[in-house]
């Protein structure tokens, strides 16, 4: 790469003009459902099939006909090369199998990593009573199975991870019956029952809806134990604990226009906060609260007394946002575990799309927003984040699309891999208290890429600017803010003016294309961007993006 005062490898020209663009998002891969509306909505990251050194994606596809209607239809599909690495059907109609896909490593021992599955339309313990079947991934051989029975239907399973330390990833299931539910983490070898409760009136838990807030993954307070949360649609949420379902916290929303659904979707955020705790976040889609009807709502509690962290609100009215949530890793790089926000009827037009929305889970502030491609897709936030798959060094996130329209037919659903967001410390404010942010389009940052931009939104309109890179980080005070770039890496200064009516809030954005070089020797190196638009209502006059990390894949 060479280097000048004008020129910095994949960035040229002395002064550089700029047109608006689309949203920055970096589609990796995309896999279509089985059949028509398979409704393909619920992806998890599997484990490594097919020994690759990458962790894998898997889904299920709840309404597949593929073995009869509704039968429903697993796959597992390799997010480097999209080879089919797994591939296990319904075995009659209406079982809706894969309607919960859980991963919980090499159980056999035969180097390939497992899955249990619920077909809640099963019958084999009586007519609709559902089945969970823990499968191998290796041979397609059943290992074990659990299935509901007259008395209590089988409606939601989830990993549980290790509950009594034996090196086994544990499974929860969630029962349904008459006028009560059950909640059970077995050992998915043995069989055996390792935890169990039952909730029934007057226990305000009586009134799960069908456990679909059930979720895993942190240990709210700390005693050694995954914990497990779960929401009730009509009344709230809970942490229940991993040493023995107790309830650890117990939190309810209530407005003048009801619950707003809060509960529907849960998750334990690794620890948003670095105190040593999980942390919860709740979805209400519901909620009213500010934009409008059905505009909902997600909140986060940290760990382990429930204080009210922060609360992110949907932008548009009926765009359900927060009917789904999900821990998605460390996004940009702050050290704080992140939080990805469904809203599958949010719209820019007429037609909804649906979006994902990545917050910071240290204060809730939008770092990415993922719009669908089309109307009427419904972007769902039945996702999963935390892995990086394409070796960019930073976790990236899977998206379902459960109406999406693809080759397969109407309504097949597809699933969708998108690269983890590239920014990190913190950007200040301008005019309306908007602060401008980077991202980059065109593929990932990899030698030879013709077609990779340097992306600017959220800035004012018609101001100029400058464009900063280096290759050192650095933290200096600056503009009331941070400059994230050291001098001392060869800062080169590009002058930029952005697009949009002069002086309007936000208005203003850019697309500096920046085709990377095919030359090894910048194989490797990590390049660092930050934006300075002049701003008159900004801290010092000018206001800064958070700073863009790129790394150059080989």
């Amino acid at each position: 790469m060479n280097y000048g005062a004008t020129r910095i490898g994949i960035l040229s020209g002395s002064v550089l003009m700029f047109i608006p663009t689309a949203g920055a998002q970096d589609l990796i891969a995309r896999f279509p459902g089985p059949t028509s509306f398979s409704n393909d909505s619920l992806p998890v990251y599997v484990g490594d099939f097919d020994g690759d050194g990458v962790t894998d994606v898997g889904y299920g596809s709840q309404f597949a006909d593929s073995n009869g209607t509704k039968s429903g239809h697993v796959r597992v599909f390799s997010a480097v090369s999209g080879a089919l690495l797994f591939s296990m059907k319904g075995l009659a109609p209406h079982d809706n199998f894969g309607l919960c896909v859980a991963a919980l490593g090499d159980l056999d021992g035969d180097g390939t990593p497992d899955l249990a599955v619920l077909a809640p339309g099963s019958d084999k313990g009586g007519t609709n009573r559902g089945a969970v079947t823990v499968i191998s991934g290796a041979t397609q051989s059943v290992l074990k199975e659990f299935l509901g029975n007259a008395t209590m239907s089988l409606r939601w399973s989830v990993g549980a991870g290790d509950v009594d330390g034996d090196g086994v990833q544990d499974l929860a299931m969630t029962y349904s019956g008459t006028g009560k539910t059950r909640t059970d983490i077995v050992n998915p070898v043995t069989g055996t029952v390792l935890r169990t409760r039952t909730f029934a009136p007057p226990d305000w838990l009586a009134e799960p809806v069908i456990g679909l807030g059930l979720s895993s993954g942190g240990d709210f307070n700390a005693d050694g134990f995954p914990d497990l949360s779960d929401g009730w649609a009509a009344t709230g949420a809970a942490v229940l604990s991993g040493s023995d379902l107790s309830s650890l916290v117990v939190t309810q929303y209530a407005s003048s226009l009801g619950s707003g659904g809060f509960g529907r979707a849960t998750d334990l955020v690794a620890d948003s906060n670095l105190d040593g705790y999980s942390d919860l976040v709740v979805g209400a889609p519901g909620g009213d609260d500010p934009a409008g009807l059905g505009a909902g709502f997600s909140r986060c509690f940290l760990g382990p007394n429930a204080t009210q962290a922060w609360t992110f609100y949907g932008s548009t009215s009926l765009s359900q946002t927060g009917l789904g949530v999900a821990d998605v890793g460390d996004f940009n790089q702050d050290g704080y575990s992140d939080v990805g926000i469904g809203a599958p009827t949010d719209f820019t037009s007429f037609y909804p799309t649906g979006s994902l929305t990545i917050v910071s889970g240290l204060d809730g502030s939008v770092l990415h927003k993922i719009w669908g491609e089309q109307g009427g897709e419904l972007v769902t936030a039945r996702l999963d984040g935390g892995v990086d798959v394409n070796g960019d060094q930073y976790p990236d996130v899977i998206v379902g699309v459960p109406s999406a329209i693809t080759s397969v037919g109407f309504g097949s659903g597809e699933l969708r891999v998108y690269s983890g967001l590239l920014t990190y410390g913190k950007g200040t404010p301008g005019t309306g208290a908007v602060t401008p942010l980077l991202s980059h389009a065109g593929g990932l940052p990899q030698l030879g890429n013709s077609t990779f931009s340097i992306e600017l939104t959220h800035a004012l309109g018609g101001a100029p600017g400058f464009l900063c890179i280096g290759t050192l980080a650095a933290q200096i005070p600056a503009a009331g803010g941070t400059f994230l770039i050291d001098p001392q890496g060869g800062l080169v200064l590009l002058p930029i003016v952005t697009s949009g009516s002069p002086g309007a809030t936000g208005d203003g954005s850019l697309s500096v294309p920046a085709p990377i070089p095919g030359a090894t020797a910048i194989a490797g190196i990590t390049f660092r961007v930050q934006a300075a638009i002049l701003d008159p209502v900004a801290n010092s006059g000018v206001a800064l993006t958070r700073g863009l990390k790129l790394f150059a894949l080989p």
